[in-house]
């Protein structure tokens, strides 16, 4: 006969070699809990797949991410160019998401990162014909870019790993030297957690 145990947490006292208490407190949809106390060793299931530990406790303390399954991902990309006013900043517009994983959400311009920590960005601009412009990646729409490429070509590419916070979004935005011109629409930008 099947019986359920209905309990706040089930706590383990430990047994040699690992005497610290740890509890199993419950689960959420995805993510850390963002209400409630807990204590250091207390431990959630995502029903996302992930698993998160409570390392400092508080309301509702600080938590890290177990292991790296169901890791945010994130690919949107353009299906028309963008207009790039000469001697101005302008963001790359990406009308298209695709393969987002793990909580990762497509917002306009930006991938919307679910979780805290390091992510590997990579974006391509594409020009037609070769234009000279300063590319970078913002975070949160702030002025100051992790990482920037500035060259004249036909492929303007970026690379980093970045650290965002679980909310922010992240973009590209294109600095034109020279005069107005519209993208090619083979533009791309992507995004995973690598590391908390």
């Amino acid at each position: 006969m099947a019986q359920s145990i209905s309990q706040e947490a089930i706590a383990a006292t430990g047994i040699p070699g690992a005497q610290n208490a740890s509890r199993h407190v419950g689960a959420t949809t995805s993510g850390a809990p963002t209400t409630g106390t807990f204590a250091v060793g207390d431990y959630i299931i995502g029903q996302d797949g992930s698993l998160w530990i409570c390392t400092t406790a508080g309301t509702p303390g600080s938590w890290v991410r177990a292991g790296q399954g169901a890791n945010p991902t994130g690919r949107i990309y353009s299906a028309a160019g963008t207009s790039l006013t000469g001697s101005a900043n302008t963001t790359i517009t990406f009308g298209t998401s695709g393969a987002l994983t793990g909580g990762m959400t497509h917002s306009g311009n930006t991938l919307v990162v679910p979780i805290t920590g390091y992510y590997q960005v990579n974006a391509i601009v594409t020009v037609s014909p070769a234009a000279n412009l300063w590319t970078t990646i913002q975070v949160a729409g702030l002025s100051a870019s992790y990482t920037s490429e500035n060259g004249s070509g036909y492929v303007h590419q970026v690379n980093d790993i970045i650290y965002a916070i679980a909310g922010q979004g992240i973009s590209i935005n294109c600095y034109n030297w020279g005069a107005t011109f519209t993208t090619a629409d083979q533009n791309f930008l992507s995004a995973a957690l690598v590391g908390q």
